[in-house]
C-alpha cells in the first residue's frame, strides 16, 4: 500500500467515510481541482492504468 493510499484511508476513518469516498475526495478535491497533472495522481493513488485515473478527471470536468 503506498504512502497516499494509507493517509487517505486513514482520513477516511477519522471523518466516517468509506474507503471509496475518501480516495474519490482526495483525487478529485484536493488533487485534480488544485491543478495537480492526473500523470501525478495516478503515480500518487498507485493506479496502473491511467484509465482508472480518468475516472477522477471525469468527476471534475
Amino acid at each position: 500500500m503506498n504512502v497516499v493510499c494509507s493517509y487517505t484511508k486513514q482520513i477516511g476513518k477519522l471523518c466516517k467515510l468509506d474507503k471509496k469516498m475518501s480516495r474519490h475526495s482526495f483525487g478529485t478535491t484536493i488533487c485534480l481541482s488544485q491543478g495537480v497533472l492526473i500523470e501525478i495522481l495516478s503515480q500518487m493513488m498507485g493506479h496502473r492504468n491511467i484509465k482508472t485515473t480518468q475516472i477522477y478527471a471525469e468527476i471534475t470536468g
